[in-house]
């Protein structure tokens, strides 16, 4: 794992979704590969990116079938105890990755 902290930006799986939707003339694709990825790291990643759209450009007309899947794949996240695990401190990694659930949510519902 390329990782140097528990927040969703701390690691290689995220700065290469990141990478890749700067080299991409279609993020909604990229963001639907990643999703489908099963790769964690990615999987925050697209949460905070939809995140952010959300947040900050208000429609995100162009995700919106996302976001639900994006909730489940970090809900799937939360409840899987061998990749909460696999952290020095798992408890740090589940708390980051309900904090970020908690926001998606309230940014979402």
């Amino acid at each position: 794992m390329g990782a140097w902290g528990y927040k969703v930006n701390e690691n290689d799986g995220a700065c290469d979704f990141y990478d890749s939707l700067t080299e991409s003339k279609d993020a909604a694709k990229i963001v639907e590969k990643a999703l489908k990825s099963g790769y964690p790291e990615e999987i925050r990643a697209v949460a905070q990116f939809l995140m952010a759209i959300r947040k900050y450009a208000g429609s995100a007309w162009l995700f919106d079938d996302h976001f639900a899947r994006a909730k489940a794949a970090l809900a799937d996240l939360v409840s899987d105890s061998d990749w909460i695990d696999s952290w020095d401190d798992p408890a740090t990694a589940k708390r980051e990755l309900k904090r970020q659930l908690a926001i998606l949510n309230k940014l979402v519902d």
